[in-house]
């Protein structure tokens, strides 16, 4: 018979997890049921705040009981804001604020189903959302000055 405080010490820090360093990464899921990521640099960017509600809705019509996790290292504001989109939606919405958390993901939208996608980062799957600006013609242009002393 196994010692009952050992066993409460563990089931406390959630060791029998399967896959606790995958979960911590997805924020709380197994990659095979991740449909999207957007990592906590990339939260905050107009592009994808503007087009996440859109987002959120194709998935919604291909897949069934979705659920988005928000991590608890963004900000108050951020957190609310794609809560509010998620609940706009009709997709659960959960924040995630684990001690060990280490993740550098802020958004997870998932299902309760294996899905094994490739893709998951939101920059692989809709390249056209994140677009860098071009830098503008006039700026790679040598000016007349720079063209006679050689800068």
């Amino acid at each position: 018979m196994t010692d009952i405080n050992q066993t409460i010490l563990k089931k406390a820090s959630g060791e029998n997890r399967l896959k606790p360093d995958e979960q911590r990464y997805y924020l709380g899921t197994y990659k095979e049921r991740v449909l999207l990521t957007v990592k906590l640099t990339d939260v905050s960017s107009d592009p994808i705040k503007n087009h996440f509600s859109h987002l959120l809705s194709d998935f919604q019509a291909k897949e069934t009981s979705l659920t988005l996790k928000i991590s608890g290292k963004l900000d108050d504001s951020l957190q609310l804001f794609y809560l509010k989109l998620a609940q706009e939606s009709g997709i659960a919405s959960s924040i995630i604020d684990e001690v060990d958390n280490s993740s550098p993901l802020g958004l997870v939208l998932h299902t309760n189903h294996a899905i094994n996608q490739e893709k998951l980062d939101i920059k692989e799957q809709f390249p056209n959302i994140i677009q860098k600006p071009s830098p503008s013609p006039k700026a790679s242009q040598k000016t007349f000055w720079s063209k006679l002393f050689g800068r």
